[in-house]
């Protein structure tokens, strides 16, 4: 990403905008705070429509990892099996940033399995790209 860590960070943690920042959810919003985590509620559809994911997950607050700095992002109650998120983030230099998403999610629908880790590998793809979007739109505006 063309942007400074700070910039990525700030995007990443805007839980309340995700689906106006990432295309792939449907819906999104705070359902409330604990102890600095944001409990968090994604609704997804999947499958062409055909099926919707919906998940409240437990997001941690940024934390270092060696060079990398993540935001993980575990499942308390949905209609899937299991969903987990990791953003990572590693500055590059001052105006650089790597961005990473590792997503893990166990739907629950009778789909093979190929599909499913298709549309994950899109979906992790559609959501770094548009941060990076997003980040490239912020600059442009300062």
């Amino acid at each position: 990403v063309d942007a400074p860590a700070a910039t990525v960070r700030k995007l990443v943690t805007d839980y309340r905008h995700y689906e106006k920042l990432i295309p792939v959810f449907e819906q999104s919003r705070v359902v409330g705070r604990k102890a600095g985590a944001t409990e968090l509620y994604l609704q997804v559809p999947v499958m062409h429509g055909a099926a919707t994911i919906w998940a409240v997950a437990k997001v941690a607050p940024p934390a270092k990892d060696g060079a990398w700095e993540t935001v993980s992002a575990r499942m308390v109650k949905g209609n899937v099996a299991d969903f987990r998120a990791v953003w990572r983030l590693k500055p590059v230099d001052a105006t650089h940033t790597v961005l990473k998403l590792e997503l893990l999610v166990d739907p629950n629908l009778p789909a093979p399995k190929s599909i499913v880790e298709y549309e994950l590998k899109c979906a992790a793809d559609r959501a770094v790209t548009a941060m990076r979007d997003h980040a490239d739109a912020l600059l442009l505006c300062h």
